[in-house]
């Protein structure tokens, strides 16, 4: 202890005292300086003195032992344990005792005394932050880019953070999940509100009490709403609803239906969570998905409860705040229906509004979407239409709306447009003006080019025929006949031919079926006329005198007779007329697509099979040609219709040339005894049989002046530009 002053100790006094027994004599051997004399040889003479001056000496040096080895002792103990435990237990903050400097004055000497086994931490390196702060924790790295990477902790911590990627996330999750429940519970988590974690309060100023009820699975206590939760995902709500739908799975739909019922809670506004898993159930159209959607809407009483009201507007409950009810969700369910459900369920529900149980109110709300025209409905339509519950005015919509998807099937089957027919009563067609001043009419565009021949598999199936055949039977008892007979004239089907037959001889004429659209916006069967041409027909009175030929002979000028034989007989001018003008439309249609391939479009001008020969140099004189056998190359695509064998043929041919020339031609090789005037020319009109057995023909010559308006006098020697136009359709022959 150096630089310490020394002193006597103090047994050496006391010793001498008790030595001389008198303080006066000791004080006495002082020197004239004041100063006291230490004797050391007296000391040493005295074998007591030694031996009390020996042992403080030892008693000294064993103080001064003990007191550092406590304080060094303790610090090298602790260094030793933590060396001996590991990285795993050492500390964040290292502590390091200051024990280094030996030489330390004893004002820090009497501070470790008093602090014993107090620790100072490490100082921090050069740069590091200020002393005595906490360890930084380690950088979060960011979320994956490529999102089907994610895994459940992403979504979640996703969710924490508020990050709107989520929602593309689940999106892109669903697709991939379907059928595999193994997401569901992530989903359910997602879809539900999170728990909000509360700061604990001090214990004295806590309650001891229980919860009322544990939170189910999927259920979480909200502590904050969406609206004022600072990472609330807009959309992530319908994200889910939608990714469980698609998912297809019994645990999905269990969610789901627990959403409808309200027993579960979602984190979004009710309302509109209820709407987005009605939307998603719609939008997936698988039969699990559409059963529930169908129990919801029979039965929307077991899911929510009553208003009380017949009816709630669809907007009603998200505006007003009420409680959402039975009513309101049966509406919700049509609304959504109406636009995405599948024909299977739409016959479904066809089939649930036929029973006589169904409530009024319900077939009137349910059967305004199954009655649209829309092809979807054909199906529920059909079912409807075989029950006996429906009445007579839903019927006749019902067969107006088989009536127009007949007629658009009948158009694809033979490529003709899809336009109204300029031709009526009293009407010239005005036709043979050159190819290049004829306006071409396309055909309608059709989405899916094989729904006509899905429409005529369904409708022309004996499933369908033989229910129409019925109807045809009692065609007498009927009230509305009209969208009947149009329905039954555009199917090509030699049945429901022979069973028009019959309901028509007893009509009242053909004024129901022009009414309902043929020929002028329905294409029919071209077999129709063979059909009308097995009427009895009967010839306007005026056309005796035409018939000879005679100068000043006026022509027939439409339907001018009270006969029933003279209308039907003008009837079927009309619809000859409108043929003619559809296949010839449909001809200039072949040859522009054919030139557009490359192809010649004269190579669809050679003739097939005619049932007569041309007049000389009438093949020069073609400008247009069109050929087909039904089935014949569409034999596959109609599979499962009954369509009747039918072949149809049309030439048309422009020359000059006279009228007396063309009309004895054709008379001699149609075997017919004199043409028929109409209002621009003659029609030399034919019914008969084949060589084939069991076939007829109609086979029908128009030859008329184009350049002629309304009625003429027919002057048959002049020579002038005539158009020929020859149709001819072969079909099975009818069973009256």
């Amino acid at each position: 202890m150096n630089g310490r002053p020394r002193y006597v100790p103090l047994e050496s006094k006391v010793y001498e005292v008790m030595e001389n027994g008198d303080m006066t004599d000791s004080q006495n051997t002082s020197t004239p300086s004041g100063k006291g004399r230490f004797d050391l040889s007296a000391l040493l003479k005295n074998p007591k003195a030694m031996r009390l001056g020996i042992a403080g000496a030892v008693l000294l040096v064993l103080l001064v032992v003990l007191l550092w080895s406590f304080l060094s002792g303790g610090t090298d103990e602790k260094k030793r344990q933590s060396s001996d435990k590991g990285p795993q237990s050492a500390p964040r903050a290292p502590i390091v005792m200051d024990d280094e400097d030996e030489d330390a004055d004893d004002g820090e000497d009497s501070e470790q005394a008093s602090g014993e086994g107090t620790a100072k931490p490490e100082a921090p390196p050069e740069g590091s932050e200020a002393e005595g702060d906490q360890q930084a924790e380690p950088e979060v790295p960011p979320l994956p880019e490529d999102l089907s990477q994610w895994k459940p902790d992403d979504f979640r911590r996703a969710r924490r953070e508020g990050d709107a990627k989520l929602v593309e996330a689940v999106e892109q999750l669903a697709p991939r999940s379907i059928g595999n429940d193994v997401v569901v519970p992530l989903l359910t988590e997602l879809l539900a509100p999170p728990v909000i974690e509360e700061p604990e309060e001090p214990e004295e100023n806590q309650e001891a009490e229980q919860p009322e009820e544990t939170p189910r699975r999927g259920q979480r206590r909200l502590t904050q709403t969406t609206a004022s939760r600072p990472n609330a995902i807009s959309g992530l709500a319908e994200a889910v609803v939608a990714a469980l739908a698609i998912n297809n799975t019994e645990a999905a739909r269990n969610i789901l239906e627990q959403v409808v019922t309200g027993k579960f809670t979602a984190e979004a506004e009710e309302t509109k969570v209820v709407e987005a898993t009605l939307k998603a159930l719609a939008a997936q159209q698988t039969p699990a998905n559409e059963e529930l959607l169908f129990r919801i809407l029979t039965a929307a009483e077991a899911f929510r409860p009553s208003s009380g009201r017949a009816a709630m507007p669809r907007a009603r409950g998200a505006a007003s705040g009420e409680p959402l009810s039975a009513e309101w969700l049966r509406s919700q369910v049509l609304a959504e229906l109406e636009q995405a459900a599948s024909v299977a369920l739409r016959a479904k529900l066809a089939a649930f509004l036929a029973q006589p149980t169904t409530p009024l109110a319900w077939r009137a709300e349910m059967g305004k979407f199954l009655l649209e025209p829309d092809v979807a409905n054909l199906g529920a339509q059909f079912v409807m239409y075989q029950s006996d519950a429906i009445d007579q005015e839903t019927r006749a919509k019902i067969e107006q709306h088989f009536a127009d998807r007949s007629a658009r099937a009948m158009q694809a089957v033979l490529g003709v447009p899809q336009t109204e027919s300029n031709t009526g009563r009293n009407m010239r067609v005005g036709r043979g003006v050159a190819p290049s001043s004829r306006r071409t009419v396309e055909p309608e565009a059709v989405p899916d080019p094989d729904l006509p021949f899905q429409l005529a598999r369904q409708l022309w199936g004996e499933r369908c025929t033989t229910v129409f055949i019925r109807q045809l039977e009692d065609f007498g008892r009927r009230d509305d006949k009209g969208h009947l007979l149009a329905l039954c004239a555009t199917m090509p089907v030699d049945s429901v031919r022979s069973a028009l037959l019959r309901a028509l001889k007893d009509s009242l004429g053909p004024d129901l079926i022009e009414k309902s659209g043929i020929p002028n916006s329905l294409v029919s069967d071209p077999g129709f006329l063979l059909v009308v041409k097995s009427l009895d027909r009967e010839e306007p009175q005026n056309s005796a005198a035409q018939r000879s030929g005679r100068r000043g002979g006026q022509p027939g000028t439409g339907r001018t007779g009270d006969n029933l034989g003279q209308a039907w007989m003008q009837f079927s001018e009309t619809l000859v007329r409108s043929w003619c003008e559809r296949l010839d439309a449909a001809a200039l249609i072949n040859a522009e697509a054919a030139r557009l391939a490359g192809k010649n479009p004269k190579e669809l001008l050679r003739l097939e099979d005619l049932p007569i020969e041309l007049h000389e140099g009438g093949q020069e004189g073609i400008r247009a040609a069109y050929h087909l056998v039904v089935p014949g190359p569409l034999s596959d695509k109609l599979s499962g219709a009954a369509v009747g064998p039918m072949r149809i043929q049309y030439v048309r041919i422009q020359e000059r040339t006279s009228m007396k020339r063309m009309l004895g031609y054709y008379r001699r090789v149609a075997r017919v005894r004199d043409g028929r005037p109409i209002s621009d020319g003659l029609w030399i009109d034919t019914y008969r049989s084949t060589d084939a057995p069991g076939v007829r023909c109609s086979l029908d010559i128009l030859i008329h002046a184009p350049d002629k308006q309304g009625a003429r006098d027919l002057d048959l020697d002049t020579e002038e530009t005539l158009v020929i136009e020859l149709l001819s359709v072969e079909a099975r022959e009818l069973q009256p």
